[in-house]
């Protein structure tokens, strides 16, 4: 994930030794009993978005392969 994601408030970013059962539920937790903090991380991602993300990777990757 890239960290400008976190920065904005759209994701929610976890080190390698925090993804374990009890680590996503401590992250997930807050987000999942809060309307609001899921209607603005959700805010957040669609002004930070691509709608053409797809494509893009997919160009990247057969530039890449070839």
């Amino acid at each position: 994930m890239r960290r400008h994601l976190q920065q904005a408030g759209a994701a929610v970013a976890l080190l390698k030794e925090a993804v374990i059962p009890d680590g996503l539920r401590t992250a997930a937790a807050p987000i999942l009993s809060s309307t609001e903090r899921r209607t603005q991380m959700a805010q957040q991602a669609r002004a930070l978005g691509r709608p053409d993300a797809a494509e893009h990777l997919t160009d990247v990757l057969l530039e890449a392969a070839l």
